[in-house]
């Protein structure tokens, strides 16, 4: 019978919110990120099971610095050979150094070891932008008492940039999009990132040898991590066909809404459908002559604008559920454009 495996993951909020979008990516593609990062670990996990998600075990452990909101993850996976394992996964956003950082790395690991009595390998992933700062191990001595505490640490900015581009395994692409946000120095360099990796995404998906929903789910992070002005996400509606859209609807509550270009992108089509409505609105009232006809024309007009904007949604792969609040229609009227739109035999 196998163990189960707990993996804690702890992330440090920031102004963009990178906690939480690393902790979904990170729960998303787990399995990558563990054969990314612990290739020996990734050997010896049972992937036939699914790696299920806790949220409570962490609180009685908390070492979270004073003041600062961290947002924890729990995952349980199993081992092929029933041995039970923890590990801890810390991401640390902003590039301050901390020379508390591995002293707090030290007390979660007695915290668990004495709570819950579990062994420990942790790993931290820093996003900074520092050349020279990195962690030390954590060391205590005193009158003969000594502890030396080491871990695991990887620093984005030290990844190299053409390994994590030819690289097979899809969480590179995550990795690449943090390194490209420490690179960019403007929103021109952060298209130009954004841009470069869509397309790499795009031939990534056309290929078929990486699975396209997980492809998708980076597309998405990427889309929060390297925001660019309004002007410069309409440049890239070219690239989000048809990788954005399908996975839109069960990931656009990570930020309260749409990602920035598929939300620039409905409302692209809302306007050429409202647009084109107007138009044949005012036609249509026109050709009868009378005010009413005009208002009715308007009206018919407005909802057949409704009904273009879910056509296009519907082509691309978009959630029933997500265009009706993005039309307003019902589901019924929905159902029925569907229907409209098989061919008939």
């Amino acid at each position: 019978m196998s163990v189960p495996l707990k993996i804690v993951c702890e992330t440090p909020s920031s102004y963009l919110d990178q906690d939480r979008l690393w902790k979904e990516i990170i729960t998303e593609l787990f399995e990558p990120f563990v054969l990314f990062f612990m290739p020996d670990l990734f050997e010896q996990l049972d992937w036939q099971k699914q790696p299920e998600m806790l949220e409570q075990e962490l609180h009685g452990i908390d070492v979270n610095r004073k003041g600062r909101r961290e947002a924890d993850k729990l995952v349980k996976a199993y081992l092929k050979n029933g041995q039970e394992q923890w590990i801890l996964i810390h991401i640390e956003i902003q590039g301050q150094p901390d020379k508390d950082f591995s002293f707090r790395m030290f007390q979660y690991f007695y915290r668990i070891l004495d709570k819950y009595k579990q062994k420990v390998v942790a790993l931290a992933l820093f996003t900074d932008n520092s050349k020279v700062f990195r962690p030390d191990p954590f060391h205590y001595h005193f009158y003969g008492t000594e502890v030396h505490y080491t871990y695991n640490f990887v620093k984005l900015l030290e990844l190299d940039e053409t390994m994590l581009l030819l690289s097979k395994n899809p969480f590179a692409l995550a990795l690449l999009a943090g390194k490209y946000v420490i690179k960019s120095k403007n929103s021109h360099q952060r298209y130009h990132y954004k841009r470069q990796l869509f397309e790499l995404i795009k031939k990534k998906y056309n290929d078929n040898r990486t699975s396209q929903k997980m492809l998708r789910k980076i597309l998405i992070f990427i889309d929060y991590l390297l925001q660019v002005p309004q002007s410069l996400t309409a440049e890239l509606y070219s690239t989000i066909n048809p990788l954005m859209i399908k996975e839109e609807s069960k990931m656009s509550g990570l930020l309260d809404g749409p990602s920035p270009t598929i939300r620039s992108y409905i409302e692209h089509l809302k306007a050429e459908g409202k647009a084109e409505g107007k138009a044949e609105g005012k036609a249509e009232g026109k050709a009868e002559g009378l005010e009413v006809g005009k208002q009715e024309g308007m009206q018919e007009g407005e909802r057949q604008a409704k009904q273009s904007i879910a056509k296009a949604l519907l082509r691309e792969g978009l959630e029933q559920e997500l265009i009706v609040k993005v039309t307003g229609l019902s589901q019924e009227d929905i159902s029925n454009i569907i229907k409209q739109s098989e061919p008939k035999n």
